[in-house]
């Protein structure tokens, strides 16, 4: 299972770190096995898995119902004990450490949360600190500090109860809870399961960046391909009987799937799936041409070498696209703001993935989107045509992409 880690290893982001910064541990099952009952008439939950996960890196088990992923992820904190094998982080044997001091240098959020009602959100965040001894003060300013960091204002929420909190809002607090000791490794199992999807993809997106800010080991148990694919450095697929069909890069497992299994789980889509994984800032930008409303076409005439393009994008005095002008008619000193202005093609920020990218263009019914920078200053344009060219680069297709000084499409084709 090695070679499935090697590159990443080489680059996660727990690596070489320099004293001082965030933790993060390795992982590596070996061989681990979980049979219930008898040696002759019991079932195994989970048979014979091994694999590696680097220090930095999110790991997702995922596979259908009863093909032991939680078990497995439950194996690493022994809330359940293997039959056979060993479970090791950074390299020790956790059968050689005490369970419950284990259990406290690891974060664990689950799907039902499991705040406890009768204390205060401040109070939640703080067990484990409260655990280990840590003084009063210290507990509250990491209470603040976390709070913080999940996006949670500690002025609104620290004196509240779980009760008075919304599901995505308690899931939050469960996440900084699993934060609260610095813990190098955290598990999650379907933690975001509870909630409706707008709610879990904003979860998604904040543990994201989360991850890119801390650099912990993370082992996430879903159900869900589509939230393997979007959250998991390395996917590990299971399939029923606790065995382990392939262990691989989100990339490697949808270009390349090991069986008829992996690829019927992963799904027909596969293509569209392989979007989720490239960006915006991935496309080669064709330039917009812009124009301030008070301009003419003779402005627009100048700085374009004698070329007017059909349509104009307007922008503010910032940069920040305001609309589409149709320059068909006009006459060489009318103001562009005059007449009709087409409504805006959809925005896209660089990390905007090509999957969202597209179903933003197909939903409004255009072939371009204007692509700004988090400051909401235009940046360029992206074609769906570069969209499918790059998926088909992907895919080894050699053939030519589009140049990138065409001409942009009609907005609202």
């Amino acid at each position: 299972m090695q070679d499935a880690t090697e590159d990443l290893a080489l680059s996660a982001p727990g690596t070489d770190r320099s004293p001082g910064t965030h933790r993060a541990a390795t992982v590596e099952f070996e061989h681990v096995s979980k049979r219930y009952g008898s040696p002759s008439d019991g079932h195994a939950a989970v048979h014979d898995l091994s694999l590696s996960v680097p220090a930095g890196a999110t790991c997702v088990l995922v596979g259908p119902s009863g093909c032991g992923k939680t078990t497995s992820l439950k194996m690493v904190n022994r809330l359940i004990e293997p039959t056979a094998g060993r479970v090791l982080i950074d390299g020790r044997d956790i059968e050689a450490q005490d369970p419950v001091e284990l259990r406290r240098g690891i974060g664990y959020v689950i799907q039902q949360v499991g705040l406890f009602p009768h204390e205060t959100i401040a109070e939640n965040v703080s067990v484990v600190p409260r655990l280990l001894g840590w003084p009063a003060e210290r507990r509250r300013e990491r209470a603040d500090d976390l709070l913080r960091l999940v996006g949670l204002d500690p002025a609104r929420y620290m004196r509240r109860y779980p009760s008075e909190l919304s599901g995505g809002e308690q899931q939050r607090v469960g996440v900084a809870r699993a934060l609260a000791a610095d813990p190098p490794l955290l598990l999650m199992d379907e933690p975001f399961a509870a909630v409706d999807p707008i709610v879990r993809a904003r979860l998604q997106d904040e543990l994201l960046r989360l991850q890119r800010e801390l650099g912990k080991t993370i082992l996430f148990v879903t159900h869900d391909i589509d939230e393997a694919i979007k959250m998991g450095d390395l996917i590990a697929v299971m399939r029923e009987g606790g065995t382990l069909a392939q262990f691989a890069p989100a990339a490697e497992l949808l270009a390349r799937p090991a069986s008829d299994f992996v690829a019927r789980f992963v799904g027909a889509d596969r293509a569209l799936k392989r979007l989720t994984l490239r960006h915006v800032r991935d496309l080669t930008l064709e330039p917009a041409p812009t124009a301030a409303g008070t301009e003419t076409v003779a402005d627009v005439r100048r700085r374009e070498r004698g070329r007017v393009p059909r349509w104009v994008l307007l922008v503010d005095e910032r940069s920040v696209p305001v609309g589409w002008a149709d320059t068909t008619g006009r006459t060489e000193t009318e103001p562009l703001e005059k007449g009709a202005v087409a409504n805006l093609s959809p925005l896209l920020e660089p990390d905007t993935t090509l999957r969202d990218a597209l179903s933003l263009l197909l939903d409004a019914a255009v072939r371009t989107g204007i692509v700004v920078d988090h400051a909401g200053r235009a940046r360029g344009l992206a074609r769906l045509d570069s969209i499918t060219a790059l998926l088909q680069e992907d895919e080894g297709d050699e053939r030519p992409r589009e140049t990138a000084n065409a001409a942009p499409a009609d907005p609202g084709a």
